[in-house]
């Protein structure tokens, strides 16, 4: 498994943060080639996920963006894994959410985050 992590600040404006996840997905699923397998041996590719941690938004939001199969003609089941790539978007709102079931992971990374700006600030202003 690999797995990137990305922190963005707030929402990009001057591009789709789809668009740039599924071009780091499919980054790390080629720069397998060579390194974790050779020749034609693609069921050694490892399973990615890139994780993108929007700060600064107006609500939680969690999206998980993956690999379907939708059969369209005749209905035939392809050897491979749909697992490969796996997109995760997290928006975090400016503050905490109210402390109820669901909100624990935004609850965590709210306060993780906050502490590092709270350090982060204070070190630069010193």
């Amino acid at each position: 498994m690999i797995i990137n992590l990305e922190g963005q600040k707030d929402e990009p404006s001057g591009y789709d943060i789809l668009n740039r996840a599924i071009f780091y997905a499919c980054r790390m699923i080629s720069s397998q080639k060579e390194r974790d397998f050779t020749k034609q041996h693609y069921n050694d590719l490892n399973r990615v996920y890139s994780i993108w941690i929007c700060m600064n938004m107006d609500q939680c939001i969690w999206n998980y963006v993956h690999l379907t199969d939708d059969a369209l003609l005749a209905e035939h089941r392809w050897k491979g894994k749909l697992d490969l790539i796996n997109i995760v978007l997290l928006g975090l709102p400016g503050k905490l959410p109210e402390q109820k079931e669901g909100y624990e992971l935004y609850r965590l990374l709210g306060a993780l985050f906050r502490s590092c700006r709270e350090i982060i600030c204070t070190d630069c202003a010193g």
